[in-house]
């Protein structure tokens, strides 16, 4: 069972850290996805809220545009450090690439913000993908109250059975304490 967490860990982190180094070293077709659906899902804020977002400079679809390249490697090298992180078991790193994932997957592939501009049966089935990985980096990044002795959940070194050691302890303790003349004894020898 601990060997398939290990196989299971380590191919889902493989996923990942491909994305994310495709993401870092070929930036320009994921600037495109961005750019090309960025003006949309900014329109669909705007009538959601109500509100014009004209006030935040940095949010008007010419000046997020300039900054795209960017944050597409921002996002690469989360996705690096992240899948690694997931691949080595680091507990915190499947619930953050989980919420990460979550973020991309509402805004690139919501069919109530696209409807009108992509293929709606592909968006579907990209959504069911990334629900499924989501689910997956949930149950890799959840805490095992038994983790190795390595600290990042090892697979291979046995768990401490600390409740036992402590009970261990303090029969110990309570043996000392009901025979106070045996320690004399032993110094006086």
């Amino acid at each position: 069972m601990k060997f398939s967490r290990l196989i299971g860990r380590i191919l889902l982190a493989f996923l990942f850290v491909n994305a994310g180094l495709s993401q870092l070293n070929n930036t320009d077709p994921f600037v495109q996805f961005v750019n090309v659906r960025y003006p949309h899902f900014i329109n669909y804020v705007q009538k959601l809220t109500g509100h014009s977002l004209d006030c935040a400079e940095f949010l008007k679809p010419t000046n997020f545009i300039q900054h795209t390249p960017c944050l597409i490697q921002t996002i690469g090298a989360a996705q690096v450090l992240l899948g690694i992180g997931v691949g080595i078991g680091i507990q915190g790193a499947g619930c953050l690439l989980a919420l990460l994932s979550i973020i991309i997957t509402a805004f690139v592939h919501n069919p109530i913000i696209y409807s009108n501009f992509v293929n709606a049966q592909a968006e579907y089935l990209s959504i069911v993908f990334n629900v499924g990985i989501i689910g997956a980096l949930f149950l890799v990044g959840k805490g095992r109250k038994n983790k190795g002795n390595c600290g990042v959940g090892c697979c291979v070194t046995k768990p401490k059975d600390v409740k036992a050691e402590v009970k261990k302890e303090e029969r110990k303790e309570e043996i000392k304490e009901a025979n106070p003349q045996q320690k004399g004894k032993k110094g006086k020898k």
